[in-house]
C-alpha cells in the first residue's frame, strides 16, 4: 500500500472515529475516551505524514487561498489539542492514574474544542474534495450533485442546531443534554449532515478563491504584466 492510500484510510477512519465521539450517550463514557485516544493517535500519524506541509510554512507567498488553507490546518490542530488536554482532564476511565482535577474550564474547554473541530474538519476535507467538473464531467449529473448537496447542507443548519452545535461553538451553554430515546441512526445523519454543509463551505472556498486568483492572473495578462 502506497503513503497516498495510507493517507485516505487514515483520514476515512479520522472521520469514522469524529462522528463516534458525537455518540457518547450511545457509546458511553469507556469507548468515548479509548475512541478519543485513538482519534489523536491518527491525527499525530495524519501530521507526520504531512511533515512537508510544516516544513513549507515558511516558504514561498500567501496568497489569499493558502491563507484560507492554512489558519484552517493550525486552527484545526489547536483544536485537536484542545481536545485531547480537556479530555484527559475530563477523564474518570483512561487517565484517571494522573489525578488530574476536572473543572468547568476543563468542560467548556472540550465543548468548544471539540465542536470546532468537528466544523474545521469538514472545512478541511471539502477544500479537498474534488467534486467538480475534474470529477462529474456530465452538466446535469453536476446540477443534481450540487443541488442533492445543497438539500443535505440546508438541512445541516437545522441539525447543528439541533445538536446545540451553534450553542457549543460559541459557549452559549455549559451542559449538553442528550435525547436518549432518539435512534443513533438519526443522529449519525444529522451529525453527516452537518459534516456536509461544513465540508460544502470548504470546497466553495476552494472554488473561490482559485477562481479568483485565475481571474487576477487574466487581467495581469490582459494589461501586458505579469502576475507576482
Amino acid at each position: 500500500m502506497n503513503k497516498k492510500r495510507i493517507k485516505v484510510c487514515i483520514d476515512l477512519l479520522l472521520i469514522a472515529l469524529f462522528l463516534a465521539l458525537m455518540a457518547f450517550h450511545i457509546t458511553g463514557n469507556r469507548i468515548h475516551e479509548w475512541l478519543g485516544v485513538a482519534l489523536f493517535v491518527l491525527f499525530l500519524v495524519h501530521n507526520g505524514l504531512n511533515l512537508k506541509w510544516y516544513k513549507a510554512l515558511f516558504k514561498g507567498k500567501y496568497k489569499p487561498a493558502r491563507i484560507f488553507y492554512t489558519a484552517v490546518n493550525l486552527l484545526l490542530a489547536l483544536a485537536m489539542i484542545g481536545m485531547m488536554i480537556s479530555g484527559i482532564l475530563l477523564s474518570t476511565e483512561v487517565f484517571t492514574f494522573l489525578e488530574l482535577p476536572a473543572s468547568m474550564f476543563a468542560r467548556k474547554l472540550h465543548m468548544f474544542s471539540t465542536s470546532w473541530g468537528y466544523a474545521l474538519m469538514a472545512i478541511h476535507l471539502g477544500y479537498h474534495f474534488a467534486l467538480s467538473s475534474r470529477s462529474v464531467n456530465d452538466k446535469i449529473s453536476r446540477v443534481s450533485v450540487g443541488m442533492g448537496l445543497g438539500i443535505v447542507s440546508a438541512f445541516g443548519i437545522f441539525a447543528a442546531d439541533s445538536q446545540q452545535l451553534w450553542q457549543k461553538m460559541f459557549l452559549r451553554i455549559e451542559y449538553v443534554f442528550f435525547d436518549f430515546n432518539r435512534p443513533a441512526v438519526f443522529l449519525f445523519f444529522d451529525y453527516i449532515a452537518v459534516m456536509v454543509l461544513f465540508a460544502c463551505i470548504g470546497y466553495i472556498s476552494n472554488r473561490f478563491l482559485k477562481k479568483r486568483r485565475k481571474n487576477e492572473i487574466q487581467k495581469f495578462r490582459e494589461n501586458g504584466l505579469t502576475s507576482q
